[in-house]
């Protein structure tokens, strides 16, 4: 029975859309490179190989594999990006690069997902939605954000906000890298009604 991969574009062009592809053969794959016959192509990449990387099905779980690209495949975000040397698990939620283009490996597209989706690109949360596994300033925080503010209380707690959520930042962490780590921790919960 095949698998379906959803796939998130963190950036570029096409910033929060999310794709839908059926892993093929066996073991299942999904090729990601900038032209076919790759089941992803992303040709407006230049950092991106014909055929650069591709996501493995194991089991239950994914593998993602470096073929041999120019630029390499990386996992992780900010200082905890490492480029791959071999196939590493890859886990729901985590973000990948290939090229320039960054990429969430995505759970099932529902709504609770498309919120989640929504939050990674930038649109405000609805407040219909709850967010969890953070703290209230955090929620705050990026709930502000998110609607295009800058809390007022950021300025000297920002740091302090993404320790208290189990984000280890240094003092050489951007404003902008500090709430995506913090943002890549929630959790969003479903309608409250």
């Amino acid at each position: 029975m095949a698998q379906t991969l959803n796939l998130t574009f963190m950036s570029g062009a096409r910033d929060g859309e999310i794709v839908q592809i059926e892993a093929s053969g066996s073991p299942q794959t999904v090729s990601i490179g900038r032209s076919a016959p790759c089941d992803l192509v992303i040709p407006d990449d230049p950092d991106l190989s014909r055929r650069h990387a591709r996501i493995v099905g194991s089991g239950a779980s994914w593998m993602l594999e470096d073929l041999n690209s120019s630029n390499g495949t990386f996992i992780g975000e900010f200082q905890s990006e490492r480029k791959l040397s071999a196939p590493t698990a890859i886990m729901n939620g985590e973000i990948f690069r290939v090229g320039l283009s960054r990429l969430r490996l995505g759970g099932a597209k529902n709504e609770h997902y498309a919120a989640a989706c929504a939050v990674a690109k930038g649109v405000a949360i609805s407040s219909t939605f709850q967010c969890l596994g953070l703290t209230p300033a955090a929620c705050e925080l990026l709930r502000t954000v998110d609607a295009g503010g800058i809390p007022a209380f950021v300025t000297g707690n920002l740091k302090q906000i993404a320790l208290d959520n189990g984000v280890d930042v240094t003092d050489d962490w951007t404003p902008n890298e500090i709430i995506e780590a913090i943002r890549s921790k929630a959790q969003y919960s479903g309608p409250t009604s």
